[in-house]
C-alpha cells in the first residue's frame, strides 16, 4: 500500500511495529529465564549486593524501557539504552568483566524506538 505522503517508501509505522515485536520477544525471553530461576533455583546461590545491582540494570531496567517504548517511544528507547550503557559500565568497572555481545541485541528495539520517535517529531 502506497502512502501519498511518503511516495514509494514504506510507512514509518513499520519501524515502530518492528521495535514493538522485537521488544515483546525479548521481554518474553527474559521472563522465561526468571520463571526458570524461580522454579529451579541454582544450588548454593551466593548472590552479592553488587549482583543485585546488575540485575536491576539488566534485564529489569532494559526490559522496563522496552515496555515503556510501546507508548512513549523516545522515553522507552532512551531508558533502555541508558540502562544498557550503565549495565555495560558496571560490568567493566565493578565486575571487571567484558560485556557479552549478545546483550547488545537488546539495543536494537531501543534504537528503533528512537528512530521512530525522531521521525515522528520531524514530521510534525
Amino acid at each position: 500500500m502506497e502512502d501519498p505522503r511518503h511516495g514509494d517508501r514504506p510507512q514509518p509505522r513499520i519501524v515502530l511495529w518492528i521495535a514493538r515485536v522485537l521488544s515483546a520477544v525479548m521481554v518474553l525471553f527474559v521472563l522465561l529465564f526468571f520463571v526458570g530461576y524461580l522454579v529451579f533455583p541454582p544450588e548454593g546461590d551466593s548472590s552479592s549486593g553488587t549482583d543485585w545491582i546488575g540485575l536491576m540494570l539488566f534485564p529489569l531496567g532494559v526490559c522496563a524501557g522496552l515496555l515503556v517504548g510501546w507508548r512513549r517511544h523516545m522515553l522507552g528507547g532512551l531508558l533502555s539504552l541508558t540502562f544498557l550503557l550503565v549495565f555495560s559500565l558496571w560490568l567493566v568497572i565493578i565486575k571487571a568483566e567484558h560485556v557479552p555481545l549478545p546483550i547488545l541485541v537488546f539495543a536494537v528495539p531501543a534504537l528503533l524506538y528512537l528512530v521512530h520517535g525522531l521521525r515522528a517529531k520531524c514530521a510534525s
